[in-house]
């Protein structure tokens, strides 16, 4: 209790009542005394999931493309000024991808720049700020003006590239997928080891025509 206190600049009893309304909610829970995370966030994180719009073409879609060339693919959502993983899959494997629920800047991720390509240089900037931007790896792009560049080749190409900026030896390919009414629903992406990847232009055709195949079939259920 002492922790939460002082991070927050609570009072005992103010946090005492926060955390006994977490409590009741099951949004935490008191293990061997200290305080935990509840269960009940997992179920409220599934219905989240499930509330986005087409999630059962995207996990139909992220597992057929991950069997179809044995690569990890994930779809990720945008929360503010960061991406979420809401599906993940590896190909040739029974066990979910390691990055499921995985939180990244969306400045450091494929996912994130492929959607900060779909808005206007203004938002970009508003969302950003000046920077530098935060590193997550050495590889991570930090300066402004060369993050502007790298979306610049993400439009005229339609997907984006990520080499080691979030995860140090990874390389990703993302694009992204759109609602009915035009607006981004997130991004699909592969990712693989920068020693073993498959050509980047390669993927980046096997993700288009998912992507356009998985916008198909979002409009055809909705």
């Amino acid at each position: 209790m002492g922790a939460i206190c002082r991070d927050l600049d609570l009072s005992r009893s103010t946090a005492h009542e926060h955390i006994n309304t977490l409590l009741a909610a099951g949004l935490v829970d008191r293990r061997g005394g200290h305080y935990v995370l509840g269960f009940r966030l997992y179920h409220l994180g599934e219905r989240a999931r499930q509330q986005v719009t087409g999630y059962p073409e995207i996990v139909r879609t992220v597992r057929q493309l991950a069997d179809s060339h044995e690569l990890e693919i994930d779809f990720s959502v945008r929360a503010d000024a960061e991406m979420v993983v809401i599906a993940d899959e590896v190909g040739g494997s029974s066990r979910l991808g390691f990055q499921l629920g995985e939180v990244f800047p969306i400045h450091a991720c494929a996912s994130g720049k492929a959607i900060l390509a779909t808005l206007p240089q203004e938002e970009r900037q508003s969302l950003l700020g000046p920077g530098p931007l935060r590193a997550v790896t050495d590889e991570t792009l930090t300066d402004i003006g060369a993050l502007e560049e790298e979306l610049e080749r993400t439009q005229e190409r339609g997907y984006a590239v990520n080499r080691g900026e979030s995860n140090p030896g990874i390389i990703s390919v993302a694009t992204v997928v759109r609602a009915p009414v035009g607006q981004p629903i997130g991004a699909l992406a592969i990712s693989d080891a920068v020693y073993r990847a498959p050509p980047v232009e390669q993927m980046g055709r096997w993700l288009l025509e998912a992507g356009s195949d998985l916008e198909d079939d979002i409009l055809g259920n909705t």
